[in-house]
């Protein structure tokens, strides 16, 4: 509902303050029904089926923001308005489809409830909570940075048109979309959380600076580039798994309140690298790759992080 009222009130916005309100509207609306969805997968199904059907849900809104996102841009030659209105009206039936089949489990399923501020008291006092957090924020988070803002500074400084811009991003986020549940499965298989976050990572940081700093050849295709794309939106996207983490970390009445956490620092990392290398530009700077550099050291300190977290993985999960 928040989500569809954002949308709507985006319509009639006529100032800045109008237009940031709702988008802090969708983003309230958006941020419950992702990790509602968490919570539901880990209640309905076997624990084992959570990074996959997690995943999953991370690939259908990969699907939607490629497409949405593509539009989006192709609308700034016209009118905002009428896309986000549609939106609305598409976000209302999710509601009534979400009203009419979404169930809670029974009581006996989710266990005993407890209160918000003794749950969020026993996931803020959890130190591995605290370091998947900080660890998928500063790898998932400056992916989602990457994809969904500097990627257009990089194909620019490479000259490379709009339309084609599109299709690069695009296919970091069919590199998301495939990654999420299927190194969710391969983890299942190795019986390790660690070690797929881990190796994930590592060629993530490798194919994100390849696609930074990688001169974009002189040649009649940008095959080269949009593989780059997709490998580093695939094997970055291995940083899912801190979400998977914590929920077998947690219980069923603290599973919300920590994924609640991981979400809030991937969001709030990706939102303060839109601004941070900002501050490295100087009277010398000659475009971004002067200051880019903040991105995969980020993803950089995320493997460090790594190193720290217990794996999560158990028997238990078979």
């Amino acid at each position: 509902f928040f989500l569809a009222l954002g949308n709507i009130t985006l319509t009639f916005s006529t100032n800045l303050t109008m237009f940031a309100l709702s988008n802090f509207i969708q983003g309230l609306g958006a941020s419950f029904a992702f990790i509602a969805a968490g919570k539901l997968i880990s209640e309905w199904f076997a624990p084992k089926l959570f990074p996959i059907l997690f995943g999953l849900t991370q690939t259908l809104s990969c699907i939607l923001t490629a497409i949405i996102h593509y539009y989006l841009v192709k609308a700034l030659e016209t009118d905002l308005a009428d896309i986000y209105q549609q939106l609305a009206y598409l976000v209302f039936v999710w509601l009534f489809l979400v009203v009419l089949f979404v169930r809670s489990p029974s009581k006996e399923k989710t266990g005993e409830k407890i209160s918000f501020s003794k749950s969020a008291a026993t996931v803020f006092k959890s130190k591995q909570t605290w370091l998947c957090s900080w660890a998928a924020a500063t790898s998932f988070g400056a992916l989602a940075s990457y994809a969904s803002f500097w990627y257009m500074s990089v194909e620019k400084h490479f000259g490379v048109d709009t339309s084609e811009s599109l299709v690069i991003s695009g296919m970091i986020f069919v590199g998301i979309g495939i990654g999420t549940p299927f190194l969710g499965w391969l983890s299942n298989k190795l019986k390790s959380r660690n070690l797929v976050i881990h190796i994930s990572l590592v060629f993530g940081a490798i194919f994100l600076m390849l696609g930074l700093y990688l001169p974009h050849f002189d040649v009649n295709t940008y095959i080269p580039i949009k593989i780059i794309s997709f490998l580093a939106g695939f094997f970055l996207s291995g940083s899912m798994l801190y979400y998977t983490s914590v929920s077998e970390l947690s219980s069923n009445s603290t599973r919300a309140m920590g994924l609640g956490l991981v979400n809030t620092s991937v969001f709030a990392f990706n939102t303060f690298l839109l601004f941070i290398p900002q501050l490295f530009i100087t009277k010398q700077s000659t475009g971004y790759a002067t200051h880019l550099w903040v991105l995969p050291v980020s993803v950089l300190i995320s493997i460090f992080l790594a190193y720290f977290v217990k794996e999560t993985y158990s028997k238990s999960n078979n």
